[in-house]
């Protein structure tokens, strides 16, 4: 039964419902996998670009880009991208190919961090990039297909 009541049922949705309701397996795993795994490479490849490159040259990004971001250098969003991002969409595409009970939770998990990412870059450095809803849609498509089969 969804953890969301609907006129049917009249179930009280709370964290442990939800969590309940997000054990199973994804309805296309090789698809949710396949998307993780291209997210988790780009994002790993580019933060490690960035943490390798603190001053942004490898990139080719301007230091300016940080100006009032709270960072001096590329070297912790960089290391945020690669291993928030990164390694966990890559964590979550190994956990969905091996049918864990918990790789819903984790696609989920992995699908909004790619998309939370994209939203506070562009909230911190008012800068755009034609990768980033791109990133964003894919995190959004993660997060969709992480949601289990109905039982």
């Amino acid at each position: 039964m969804p953890c969301c009541p609907t006129p049917r049922t009249r179930r009280r949705c709370t964290f442990k419902t939800l969590l309940q309701d997000l054990r199973g397996h994804p309805r296309n795993p090789r698809a949710e996998a396949l998307f993780e795994a291209i997210v988790g490479l780009i994002a790993l490849s580019g933060g490690l670009t960035l943490a390798f490159s603190p001053d942004g040259s490898a990139a080719k990004l301007p230091l300016s880009l940080l100006a009032g971001t709270g960072f001096s250098s590329y070297l912790v969003p960089g290391l945020l991208l690669a291993f928030a991002v990164g390694g966990l969409n890559l964590f979550a595409a190994t956990q969905t190919l091996r049918r864990r009970p918990s790789s819903s939770l984790v696609s989920l998990a992995a699908g909004g961090s790619s998309a939370v990412f994209v939203l506070v870059e562009l909230l911190l450095t008012h800068a755009f990039h034609p990768l980033q809803p791109v990133m964003f849609g894919l995190g959004l498509v993660i997060m969709r297909l992480s949601l289990p089969s109905p039982r």
